[in-house]
């Protein structure tokens, strides 16, 4: 297992060719450095994120179970409230040799001559569809509430601009509560 940087290029490696038959468990963490890699604009979120691997090898195949906990600090899509965002997943991946093109969202497959698996893009994707497309936590979780002023600067704002807009009715009713 490696955590491998090189020209500012995280990666998340697991050499298996040495491992015995059996279960291996393997540890990394993710941070602002390993997801920004993957985003041309620089990110807004805190991601602190806890990767473990159990890789199991068979004689023929490997099965990893991929378990992701941590959080990320994100925006309120409606009032803008700044709230850190818990993060709990876990999926299975068999892994086996072959065409890497027939590889499908469950199935892995690596060349033949491969020796190690580079988990860093099934982190990335594993993290990114953890995430709600639209982030209300407010709406979500009982224990946050949106922020009723700016909501109210919002309403106020859209009104004056939209005052003649035939959305004028539209606009009223989203924010409504």
């Amino acid at each position: 297992m490696r955590k491998k940087e090189s020209l500012h290029k995280i990666e998340y490696i697991i050499e298996y060719t040495d491992l015995p038959a059996g279960s291996h468990l393997f540890e990394f963490s993710v941070d602002n450095a390993f997801m920004q890699q993957y985003h041309s604009d620089p990110l807004e979120n805190n991601f602190n994120i806890q990767a473990e691997i159990t890789l199991t090898k068979h004689n023929h195949s490997l099965q990893a179970v991929v378990k992701l906990k941590g959080t990320i600090s994100v925006i309120c899509d409606k009032c803008l409230v700044p709230y850190v965002y818990p993060i709990e997943t876990e999926s299975h991946l068999l892994i086996e040799k072959g065409n890497p093109e027939n590889s499908s969202d469950e199935i892995l497959i690596i060349e033949e001559n491969d020796n190690k698996i580079n988990f860093s893009q099934y982190i990335y994707e594993s993290i990114s569809l953890a995430l709600p497309y639209r982030i209300v936590p407010c709406e979500v979780f009982d224990n946050i509430e949106c922020d009723q002023e700016v909501l109210k600067k919002i309403k106020e704002d859209l009104s004056d601009k939209n005052k003649s807009s035939i959305f004028a009715e539209l606009l009223k009713n989203k924010f409504q509560q």
